[in-house]
């Protein structure tokens, strides 16, 4: 037996006493099956065969990560007109681990390529921030604006610095150099980013809506737009969504100026790839995040 084998094995026995824990129903499920697991989560899907099929979504993190998904879930989504799915449950099984359950949404992302599915995403993403500037008390949280970035630019050149002074490759030490220059040049124009993240006004955000992240819910011949993982959702700025936007649909949902939409699409792009723990990559893979980031610069006005 590998220990692949055995981790999964023993992630599999974990659910199923979650599961039991969470009151979902009375006997165990059916199956379970593994969909991920990192550092920062595992999620797995339960399913139950009888009377009707059935199957739920759990997902073990770290309590500070569950308790803003589930202050998501309970408090903010119920009160927007969009799809999303419902938190069944909680359960706190140790001081480091949390147990949430979801409604499944199913595996079938959009495909973004496609114009009508993007257009259903872009009208989801405008209302669901339109709705949210309606709601006046929502709860308390964090912040998703541009010194939230600015945080993670922060963050990730002290990482890198970190690196670099360990190398002891000198082609490692060119790569991190230059990632460092990288971060160094956003720092200097981050002013300009500020501005132009504020010229929509904050509203409530996923800051996570990577096409990994939407899916696709088809009932009774209709097809509707969601979204899972709401970890790091806040309140900060729009663009945080918009990198796959299409602008016309997303400004006429979220009742936005069509122009400034369009013309700063490109802080939409460099949040969306600030969005990622790039500086803890292999050495290996920094250079596409650092294009990436150089791309995101050069687009600016």
């Amino acid at each position: 037996m590998t220990a692949a084998t055995e981790d999964s094995r023993e992630i599999r026995l974990q659910a199923r006493h979650a599961a039991a824990r969470l009151e979902l129903r009375s006997d165990a499920p059916d199956e379970l099956t593994l969909l991920e697991s990192s550092w920062k989560s595992t999620v797995l899907r339960a399913t139950w065969e009888y009377p009707r099929r059935w199957g739920v979504v759990l997902k073990r993190c770290n309590p500070g990560s569950a308790e803003i998904e589930a202050t998501v879930h309970a408090e903010v989504l119920p009160r927007l007109p969009v799809r999303a799915p419902r938190l069944l449950g909680l359960w706190r099984e140790a001081a480091l681990t949390t147990w949430l359950a979801f409604e499944d949404m199913g595996d079938e992302p959009p495909n973004l390529e496609d114009d009508r599915q993007r257009a259903m995403v872009s009208r989801w993403v405008g209302e669901l921030h339109r709705a949210s500037r309606e709601v006046t008390d929502l709860p308390p949280l964090p912040d998703r604006g541009a010194r939230y970035y600015l945080a993670r630019v922060e963050r990730a050149r002290a990482l890198l610095a970190e690196r670099r002074a360990t190398a002891v490759d000198r082609d490692d030490e060119l790569r991190l150099t230059r990632a460092l220059e990288v971060c160094d040049s956003l720092r200097s124009r981050w002013i300009e980013v500020e501005k132009a993240a504020s010229r929509l006004p904050a509203a409530f955000v996923h800051a996570d809506l990577a096409v990994e992240n939407l899916r696709l819910v088809r009932s009774a011949g209709n097809v509707a737009v969601t979204a899972i993982d709401w970890e790091k959702a806040g309140i900060g700025t729009p663009f945080a969504d918009l990198s796959n936007a299409d602008p016309r649909e997303y400004a006429g949902a979220a009742d936005a100026p069509l122009d400034l939409v369009t013309s700063s699409a490109w802080v939409a792009r460099l949040l969306r790839t600030l969005s990622h723990d790039w500086a803890s990559k292999p050495i290996s893979k920094l250079g596409r995040r650092r294009r990436r980031l150089e791309r995101d610069l050069a687009a600016m006005p």
